[in-house]
């Protein structure tokens, strides 16, 4: 039987009570093994290990100070330990201290360049300072350090997306399928990325058994119509985005999209309907007030379109984008049979969403 004068004994002791959330106990015996080493007791134990075990265990029971005193120990004693600017870079979280958290994270990326949370928490800073392509040469090591990680695989593809990254999005999203294969949420955002690439086959193809599974996805319904749309397919767009409106009549992007297709093929009274639609469900959309008083100026319906782009002023609006309205709201009050294409074009001129736009969703 070992004896618990043994450091090698109270160390393993002191592990067990860590590892079933005895804390008091563990801190006990680790702290009586820093007193055997410290009276050069014969053990394979170092001391940076053993005060980080301590702090561990005073950081379950609560009591930050203490568990920093034993890391900053062990920086005095190896100052590129990992484990120890980790850990205390998650104290400074904790306490709401961000500098001195990511100045721990910064020293450990020193040490391991490929550590994944250390990653993406200095991305997710450098984000804020936007500083949008170290944030992205971070995440690629995220993804390096971390190549069996689904999570940090979706992270790294939501921001590569967000920033415009789509080589980088799409590398992470078809590693995030090989390692989860089956999951709607890797799938559609890879098609999401296919169709910013305008690659619409292929988008189509991870799309059509999303949007008509059980239960089919919203998202992915609406983005097959905008990839057949694109792909000159508008008739088969509609009948999807009549699909979805059944399930979810008051889905936004749906009904816009749908009023834009509507006009294209011609049914301009079935185009106002979704217009008008889309403004009660989304009532800040400018949008939606442009394209339908360019829809009514097409047939000559002028004083109702000067009427809905009055309403449209009074919305949340850029400078540039009031001007533009009142300055379409002045020709078409004026208009005579003369000035016509002018103040056709003066309306477009204020709808520069006017043209079929693919949504973008990342789930």
């Amino acid at each position: 039987a070992l004896s618990p004068n043994v450091p090698d004994y109270r160390y393993s002791l002191g592990l067990a009570y860590l590892k079933s959330g005895r804390a008091k106990e563990a801190v006990s015996e680790l702290e009586a093994v820093r007193g055997m080493i410290g009276l050069r007791r014969q053990t394979r134990v170092k001391e940076p290990q053993v005060l980080l075990h301590i702090a561990s265990a005073y950081i379950q029971l609560d009591k930050l100070d203490s568990a920093k005193k034993r890391l900053e120990m062990v920086l005095d004693r190896e100052p590129a330990l990992v484990e120890a600017h980790y850990s205390l870079a998650l104290i400074a979280q904790r306490e709401g201290r961000q500098e001195d958290a990511l100045r721990h994270f910064e020293a450990l990326l020193a040490a391991d360049p490929n550590h994944p949370d250390a990653n993406l928490v200095v991305a997710d800073w450098l984000r804020g300072q936007g500083r949008e392509e170290d944030a992205l040469e971070k995440l690629r090591h995220a993804s390096d350090g971390a190549p069996g990680d689904f999570s940090v695989q979706m992270i790294y593809g939501t921001v590569a997306f967000e920033i415009g990254a789509l080589v980088d999005a799409e590398d992470a999203f078809r590693n995030a399928i090989k390692l989860e294969p089956e999951h709607p949420g890797a799938q559609f955002n890879l098609a999401t990325v296919l169709l910013a690439q305008k690659r619409y086959s292929a988008a189509i193809c991870l799309l059509e058994p999303l949007a008509t599974g059980e239960p089919p996805h919203d998202g992915a319904a609406y983005n097959l119509a905008q990839a057949q749309r694109a792909s000159g397919k508008p008739e088969e767009a509609l009948v999807i985005l009549r699909e979805l409106l059944g399930r979810a009549l008051d889905d936004p992007q749906a009904n816009f999209s749908m009023g834009l297709l509507q006009e294209e093929l011609g049914d301009l009274g079935a185009a106002e309907e979704s217009y008008r639609r889309e403004m009660e469900v989304q009532p800040q959309f400018l949008s939606a007030y442009l394209n339908l008083a360019v829809l009514l100026e097409r047939r000559n319906e002028l004083e109702e379109a000067v009427e809905l782009l009055k309403l449209a002023l009074t919305l949340e609006l850029e400078e540039e984008q009031s001007t533009q309205i009142r300055e379409a709201i002045e020709v078409l009050e004026n208009k005579s049979s003369t000035s016509k294409e002018e103040s056709k074009e003066s309306v477009k001129q204020g709808s520069e969403c006017e043209s079929f736009f693919p949504g973008f969703l990342i789930s």
